[in-house]
């Protein structure tokens, strides 16, 4: 890629040295960085669609850091003692990842990223280059966030950035930002239950902060599925719910009628896809009465579902036939093949473990049957329990990582391949039972974990002993928590919530697509009607259709909000892609047609920073139709860290310089806490000032 004429530097040495609070060493020409943390810097415009960065540094164990372009657009890492891979995302998507260049320890390195014309490139010093195509090149890209190591040392680092600027946006002088505050009601009654007077409190310190809107979640009645939090997994949370219950009734027409005594706007946030969570799941061997209608998962009980749901599973997106099929025609599990790309060191050893119901588990006493340096193989006995899990053992040295999809191989009796579900997070990883593994249950096909990064299949896995890899035989037939807008029914439940939102007193219904589904193999599902199943579709025509059948539904939406008199508002999010592109829900939502239709009222960004990725296309879609917009930040998240002060400072900042109309803080239970004796306190009550005033 060739660097054009016309880029500018946009930061050098002394700039990364005072964001890192750096050190200089006169004996090596370079800074050193006292202690990890994020350095966050944004370009003096609103985006550019080139950057070339170069950095010079030296780990004296081989941790280098981490570098984010565009709100994740761009991710790098080039490798970490505990992680030593490279791995280059896009969009969220593993472009590459391998084990078998880590960073160097001890020796100055040079790292080269470049976004330029319809491609990011990737080099280092120590061999690896990768060059993939950008799948938009004409997004713009404002931010970079380096995740630095304590340790490392840097003594050259340079950014230049070019290309076509993005239009400039001009706020409009005196006018004021729209402040609302967003309501997680599960959140906030997790501490302590709420009663009508606590509501009175929390609308207290709204009018004094000029809040003049509140939104609020969830929708569902207190009696349904969805508040019942297993008492097994949140025993005072349960009881808090229910004891709100009692003190207030129904809580959404409760907080509407007290928003509007208190003259401000309330709008019910509403979310399709959130209708069952996986991480909320119980073990099978927890089964009881209780649990007695609840459809399961390959990972265990599914114990908080809507009732709607539970009535009616089979309108979940549905994974792909042929998926179904190979699962069908193989017999169990004989034979199991763990497998690294990259192993060092002769001591590694591994444990084999069984379970007939997903934890606890017990160890498999046969010994491999074969053991190759970086293979393993364990022959699997008839009548041997179906959920398998293999842990490093204690104290063993050397290293053994893979491609998560490579990782493990099962086969059956006649030696066909067995189509099997990972996991590499179990409940007690998420803090949600005492006690370590064997006594965990796994998540399958779920892709989070407590250590390392998983997106996809593509993530690379580090065996490390605190963190087992399970496996079973199968694959999840549906998204555990996701109904299909194919399906016409589903459209017309969520009709039905959307009337519910108006009955309770609304003055307008946020339709939000975000949610907790969680999955490493988002292009598997969504086959969801005869044609799409029968015609072998590939993975873009089903989020075409997907995303026609989101599209469906909120034109139906807008047109009974609007018809009540009441205004419909749209989240419009980073992560949203054309069908060409993976993405998560496997939806490329049609979000052009949303604002060009005029089916939005509002609209509502999903992201900390408006200025990088797509928000800037979607701010000016928007705005050229006069169609309000406003920022919601995840200060749920930003108000924990160390540079809490200065994030709050550039969104509010980057809200004024591209013309937003309203900023949204989220969530409230993040500003504000039921303490133990009843009353409701200000948690961050610097940052709420300064997010208020």
């Amino acid at each position: 890629m060739s660097i054009e004429e016309g880029w500018e530097e946009a930061a050098g040495i002394d700039w990364l040295a005072r964001e890192a609070s750096a050190r200089f060493q006169p004996e090596e020409g370079a800074w050193e960085v006292p202690e990890a943390g994020p350095v966050f810097f944004c370009v003096g415009d609103l985006g550019r669609l080139h950057w070339h960065l170069e950095i010079d540094m030296m780990h004296p164990h081989g941790d280098a850091p981490s570098v984010a372009i565009g709100h994740r657009c761009y991710e790098f890492s080039p490798g970490q003692r505990d992680a030593p891979h490279l791995r280059l995302s896009l969009h969220r998507q593993v472009m590459e990842a391998t084990g078998r260049y880590p960073f160097p320890a001890g020796s100055w390195e040079r790292v080269t990223l470049t976004r330029a014309d319809g491609a990011v490139s990737v080099a280092t010093s120590f061999g690896f280059q990768k060059n993939v195509t950008d799948p938009v090149p004409q997004q713009w890209v404002k931010d970079l966030l380096l995740d630095l190591p304590a340790g490392l040392r840097v003594r050259r680092f340079r950014l230049r950035v070019g290309g076509r600027k993005s239009p400039p946006w001009r706020p409009v002088p005196g006018r004021s930002l729209f402040r609302s505050v967003t309501i997680d009601f599960n959140d906030d009654v997790a501490p302590a239950p709420w009663t009508h007077e606590t509501i009175a409190r929390q609308m207290e310190y709204y009018r004094k902060a000029d809040i003049r809107r509140l939104y609020f979640l969830p929708t569902a009645k207190p009696e349904d599925g969805y508040w019942r939090m297993p008492p097994e997994l949140y025993p005072k949370h349960r009881q808090n719910i229910i004891q709100s219950a009692e003190n207030l009734g129904d809580f959404l027409p409760v907080f509407a009628a007290a928003a509007k005594a208190n003259d401000i706007e309330f709008v019910a946030v509403y979310k399709p896809f959130d209708q069952a969570f996986e991480k909320d799941g119980l073990r099978f061997a927890q089964e009881s009465p209780e649990y007695g209608d609840h459809f399961h998962s390959l990972s265990g009980i599914i114990a908080r579902s809507t009732d709607w749901l539970r009535r009616h599973p089979q309108l979940r997106m549905q994974r792909h036939p042929g998926d179904l099929e190979a699962v069908a025609v193989c017999g169990p599990i004989r034979r199991l093949v763990l497998e690294a790309e990259t192993a060092s060191g002769p001591a590694v050893e591994f444990s084999l473990w069984t379970s007939e119901r997903n934890g606890p588990y017990t160890r498999f006493e046969g010994l491999p049957t074969r053991r190759e340096g970086a293979r393993w193989e364990w022959e699997v006995a008839p009548g041997t329990p179906p959920y398998l899990a293999i842990r490093r053992e204690r104290g063993s040295s050397g290293r053994f990582g893979n491609h998560l999809g490579a990782l493990l191989r099962a086969y059956d009796g006649a030696g066909r391949p067995v189509p099997i579900c990972l996991a590499v997070a179990s409940d007690v990883s998420r803090g949600k039972r005492a006690g370590p593994f064997p006594d965990a249950a796994f998540y399958f096909d779920v892709n989070f974990a407590s250590r390392q990064p998983v997106d996809t299949l593509d993530s690379y896995w580090w065996m490390h002993e605190e963190t087992p890899v399970a496996l079973v035989k199968g694959v999840e037939p549906y998204l555990v928590g996701a109904p299909s807008p194919l399906h016409a029914a589903v459209r017309k439940h969520w009709l039905g919530e959307v009337a519910r939102c108006i009955e309770a007193g609304c003055d307008g219904v946020d339709l939000r697509v975000a949610n907790h589904n969680r999955t490493m193999t988002w292009e598997r599902y969504g086959y969801d009607t005869s044609q799409l199943r029968e015609s072998a579709a590939s993975p873009g025509e089903v989020r075409t259709a997907l995303g026609h059948g989101w599209s469906l539904f909120v034109e139906e939406a807008s047109r009974l909000v609007r018809s009540h008199g009441r205004r419909l508002h749209l989240h419009l999010e980073p992560g949203f892609q054309p069908a060409s592109l993976p993405c998560e829900m496997n939806i490329a939502f049609e979000w052009t047609k949303w604002l060009e239709n005029g089916w939005a009222d509002e609209v509502t960004l999903m992201s900390n920073f408006p200025a990088t990725g797509s928000m800037p296309v979607m701010i000016r879609t928007a705005q050229e139709r006069k169609i309000p917009v406003n920022l919601r930040p995840y200060f749920n998240s930003l108000l924990r860290g160390r540079h809490a002060d200065r994030l709050i400072g550039q969104i509010i900042e980057q809200t004024r310089e591209c013309g937003l109309d309203g900023l949204n803080l989220y969530e409230n239970a993040a500003f504000f806490r039921v303490a133990a004796d009843g009353e409701l306190r200000c948690s961050y009550p610097e940052a709420w000032a300064r997010l208020t005033s």
